[in-house]
């Protein structure tokens, strides 16, 4: 198991300059968003209403973290971005923020369409948890979660090479991403 606290991963400008992201991990290790990934995950700062990079062929999971609630247009069709709810869309898609009241923080996870499917789930957990092998990382959003023995940062990720995750949560809001390897038919 890999813990990444996101006070020390450097940020980086998104692609089109108007915003930063952090990336906490990505799969196989070592490579960006540039480069030829399986997955990834990044944690984006929202400051300003403006548009998203774009990503071709890629697939993305939003999830608002911190901060309050703002619409995300894509492709212009309007969604409510509420905290803890993932909005999905191709990474293609012309995507911009507006209504942005105060600075946010998203968990962006993103896969190559057609090699496997992302998805992101925020729950409340308290005391042993044993999570299944598809949950690949577990990002704490709120409360006490330590995973493996190691305790975890705010707003840090616990990243499984191997074996799936456990550990003991104190009222701990968790975002459990899950990885699917290959595409299920319908699933795109």
């Amino acid at each position: 198991m890999i813990v990444v606290d996101p006070e020390d991963v450097e940020p980086k400008p998104w692609r089109n300059g108007r915003g930063i992201t952090r990336e906490l991990w990505a799969e196989p290790s070592g490579c960006g968003a540039g480069d030829d990934f399986e997955w990834r995950l990044s944690l984006a700062d929202l400051g300003e209403d403006g548009p998203f990079s774009r990503f071709d062929g890629v697939e993305r999971v939003f999830t608002p973290v911190v901060g309050g609630c703002f619409e995300l247009t894509v492709d212009g069709r309007t969604h409510r971005a509420t905290r803890y709810q993932q909005v999905r869309f191709p990474g293609e898609a012309a995507v911009a923020v507006r209504g942005l009241t105060e600075p946010a923080r998203v968990l962006n996870l993103m896969t190559p369409r057609g090699r496997c499917r992302g998805d992101v789930q925020v729950r409340r957990c308290h005391g042993e948890i044993a999570w299944r092998a598809g949950v690949r990382s577990l990002l704490l959003v709120a409360g006490r979660l330590a995973v493996g023995g190691v305790e975890l940062p705010q707003l840090g990720l616990a990243v499984t090479t191997g074996p799936a995750l456990s550990g003991t949560a104190e009222d701990a809001l968790v975002a459990e991403v899950h990885i699917f390897r290959g595409v299920r038919p319908g699933t795109g």
